[in-house]
């Protein structure tokens, strides 16, 4: 994963009537100082756009996510939507979620009791035609509850609030630390399949070179042969008239040929046997 092409590299998610002009906006202001860019919904959508589109595009191009939860974050079924969209967002490609339990407790959370239990009972009345939605609800805020969360408790929120902050550095942190290491062992196997490559065309080479090599030589030795063939012929050649030249300067055999060529047309060229005979001489 390039976590250089991530818009955002954190999410943030809450129920606005309960915490948006204190607890969030103080984290957000925080978050921003720490120089940590981050998504708030309020700031972010322009009027006009398709909230729930842009939404899920917003996780999407964030690296991670922070959950805040409240006693009232289970009543809107906004914040349950934007929740599933979280979590399947982190089951489908490792996005990261860190859940803040504010004024609630994790297992309140979990198990829906409380005004979380109240919260659905309200969701039943008025999604009775769609309770595979409500029940998705349930189970996702199950899951969430139980990933390992912050809880306030009876601790001063502005050190609260410092913690989360610190928290979300070192997942940032050790998630460019995991994409460092697996660049790296992306680059030796590609340094290592590089090399084989290297090696292999070094042979495929070789193997041309050696081939145009004995072709060469193969070559050269047929020309040399049929050099010598050829020398060898010319001098047979040679041997060859040397001798009959040599018989026929004998006048007995010249008489011979003479007397065989008086019996016969030469070719039907007419041509006197005397005249051959002297020819011959000569």
């Amino acid at each position: 994963m390039d976590f250089s092409s991530y818009t955002y590299q954190v999410f943030l998610s809450f129920r606005g009537e309960d915490t948006r002009k204190n607890f969030t906006d103080h984290l957000y202001s925080t978050l921003t100082r720490a120089e940590i860019v981050t998504f708030r919904d309020d700031n972010n959508i322009q009027r006009g756009e398709n909230i729930e589109s842009e939404i899920r595009r917003a996780i999407q191009e964030s690296q991670m996510s922070v959950v805040v939860f409240s006693k009232d974050y289970a009543s809107s079924s906004w914040c349950l939507d934007e929740l599933v969209m979280i979590m399947d967002r982190k089951r489908t490609s490792g996005h990261l979620v860190l859940p803040v339990f504010y004024d609630v407790d994790p297992s309140q959370v979990g198990e829906q009791t409380g005004k979380y239990a109240e919260a659905f009972a309200k969701h039943r009345d008025n999604f009775q035609d769609d309770l595979e939605r409500v029940e998705k609800w349930k189970a996702t805020l199950k899951e969430v509850a139980y990933l390992g969360g912050m809880v306030l408790k009876d601790r001063h929120e502005s050190l609260f609030i410092g913690d989360i902050v610190e928290e979300v550095g070192k997942k940032l942190d050790s998630t460019a630390l995991l994409a460092s290491c697996i660049d790296r062992k992306r680059y030796r196997l590609l340094m290592k399949k590089t090399k084989m490559i290297v090696n292999i065309l070094f042979f495929i080479g070789l193997l041309i070179l050696c081939g145009l090599y004995v072709y060469i030589k193969i070559c050269n030795k047929a020309l040399i042969l049929k050099a010598h063939l050829l020398a060898t012929m010319i001098e047979f050649v040679k041997d060859v008239d040397s001798e009959v030249l040599g018989l026929m300067q004998d006048s007995d055999i010249q008489r011979q040929i003479a007397g065989m060529l008086e019996q016969n047309d030469i070719a039907g060229t007419k041509i006197p046997a005397t005249v051959l005979v002297i020819v011959l001489k000569r």
